[in-house]
């Protein structure tokens, strides 16, 4: 558990999450700590369990306003953090939980409705440091996953047109400082990875102009309709690809 938990992982909802199979099982997977109760509530150390989420490698749950987080693999159960005011949770990562405080007090927290996470105050717990953060955007956070599985962002790669990206040249963590294509900056480097993939820079179709982003929702979508290897230009004033 701890070597799974050294890199950070993005939060995806699988298909065992949709139809809540696998926490039907807990009560057999971790039989000293969760049981179930006379009427079918899950129970972690005998209290009510009030909110839980999870998919195939990890899963996280509330009792009280208490966060536990438990990886599927080594059968372990952690405690993450304690907040009295806190209404609803999610998980945007390993590290990371999104938590929104309740107007007035409340017995329980319960799980965050990430499709309508509504107007309030909301907050960024990283587990690393074991602080919270006021956010003002947690639409953007629970953005983040809708994704089809874990991005384990330090040995991250991805075959584009037969090419492996990141390029030898430029490995996770380098630095880009030449031009390319005229262009310098992440517009340039987005140049060199597009030639280098398609062999020119004139490759392909325009496919989007003047299409405003309003929030991360949109940007993935459009990022996942036309795939990898695309690259999109921004007026404000970044280059993706």
């Amino acid at each position: 558990m701890s070597k799974y938990f050294k890199n950070e992982h993005g939060f995806y909802s699988d298909n065992i999450t949709k139809r809540q199979a696998y926490f039907v099982q807990l009560p057999q997977l971790f039989r000293q700590s969760i049981s179930k109760s006379s009427e079918g509530l899950l129970l972690y150390n005998g209290n009510s369990i009030s909110g839980m989420v999870g998919n195939a490698e990890m899963g996280f749950f509330s009792v009280g306003h208490t966060v536990y987080r438990y990886h599927v693999k080594s059968k372990v159960i952690d405690k993450l953090f304690t907040e009295e005011r806190m209404e609803s949770f999610y998980p945007i990562s390993s590290h990371v939980i999104l938590w929104k405080r309740a107007e007035e007090n409340k017995k329980k927290a319960t799980l965050m409705d990430k499709k309508n996470a509504g107007a309030g105050v909301y907050f960024s717990y990283d587990i690393r440091d074991g602080k919270s953060q006021k956010i003002s955007n947690p639409e953007r956070l629970l953005a983040l996953t809708n994704g089809l599985g874990y991005t384990n962002l330090s040995s991250y790669s991805v075959q584009m047109n037969g090419t492996a990206v990141p390029l030898a040249s430029y490995p996770i963590g380098s630095y880009y400082t030449g031009s390319n294509n005229g262009s310098t900056q992440c517009r340039g480097f987005s140049w060199l990875v597009y030639q280098a993939c398609w062999g020119s820079y004139s490759y392909g179709t325009t496919r989007l102009t003047g299409i405003t982003a309003t929030n991360a929702t949109v940007l993935y979508h459009d990022a996942a309709m036309y795939g990898k290897g695309s690259r999109f230009n921004f007026n404000s004033p970044h280059t993706i690809r």
